[in-house]
């Protein structure tokens, strides 16, 4: 600004270094793996028409039948626990 004939004549000669860095760095690195994920997924169009109250009510099928199953387990466990206590008094 100093000089008003100065101009640039080489715009990487001044800039390029400071561009590169941030193409290269972790960040773009990072945002440019995301896309290639994203652009390598396919989506069938049977997959779209997905009813979402189904899919809640599926899952909170699993979650209830997993807690049921390690209720039986937790419940077997302590069965077998007083078992094993009980033989071992009468062994005495």
């Amino acid at each position: 600004m100093s000089k008003p004939n100065w101009k640039v004549d080489r715009f990487t000669g001044y800039y390029g270094n400071a561009l590169i860095k941030v193409l290269h760095g972790e960040d773009v690195k990072n945002w440019d793996n995301l896309k290639k994920q994203v652009t390598r997924i396919h989506v069938n169009s049977s997959e779209l028409n997905i009813d979402l109250d189904e899919e809640i009510e599926k899952k909170e099928r699993e979650e209830k039948e997993l807690e049921e199953a390690k209720t039986d387990k937790a419940v077997n466990d302590l069965r077998h626990e007083w078992k094993q206590q009980l033989l071992f008094e009468v062994e005495e």
